[in-house]
């Protein structure tokens, strides 16, 4: 703008219904205007670069909430598959007053997620993923009720059903043993539907 325009915001041909801010250039032979875009994607890029007040805000709108029942996509995607990352309360219930494994019977359920935006409403909310579902543990960590992390490997990990699986506490043929409890886990998966 450095020649004085004003700022426009419409199409650059009519009726193409794609709609950018402009300006008008007049050609100082011919009289003729021209509608011509303005790219402000290197002004953002400095905005970004330079305001902390603008990264912090944009850190507080794409913070991403793990909890028990939102398994969230992390961004990641391995060799087509999505990583999905959620929390879940496990139970260790055994005669011996402790075991290498979760509770018998008990799984971990994981239900894939995707943020969604109301077109109506222009608001997103995240909503079950039906056309994913578990695939491949990644990794996990089991925490204490304080949260403190007791270890981050496990072992033996099986599937039970689409979206359930559960797993021995060690690493390979090595097992430790948790005292009856309850516990959280925290844990990365694979998605099963490779994406396009």
């Amino acid at each position: 703008l450095s020649q004085g325009g004003s700022v426009y915001y419409g199409e650059l041909v009519d009726g193409d219904g794609k709609k950018v801010l402009y300006r008008i250039e007049i050609d100082a032979t011919t009289g003729k205007e021209t509608r011509v875009p303005i790219d402000i994607s290197e002004n953002i890029i400095h905005e970004i670069n330079t305001n902390e007040k603008v990264v912090e805000k944009i850190k507080e709108k794409t913070k991403v909430v793990v909890n028990n029942e939102t398994n969230v996509p992390t961004g990641e995607v391995i060799n087509g598959y999505v990583v999905y990352k959620a929390t879940a309360e496990i139970n260790v219930n055994h005669s011996d007053g402790y075991d290498s494994e979760l509770a018998i019977n008990t799984y971990v359920l994981t239900k894939p997620m995707k943020y969604v935006i109301d077109e109506a409403t222009n608001k997103g909310s995240w909503v079950e993923n039906k056309a994913d579902k578990f695939g491949r543990l990644l990794k996990a960590s089991v925490l204490d009720k304080t949260g403190q992390v007791l270890f981050t490997t496990v072992t033996d990990v099986t599937t039970h059903g689409d979206n359930k699986f559960r797993f021995a506490f060690g690493v390979g043929n090595s097992y430790y043993p948790l005292v009856n409890g309850d516990y959280e886990v925290v844990f990365e998966y694979l998605g099963a539907t490779k994406q396009q």
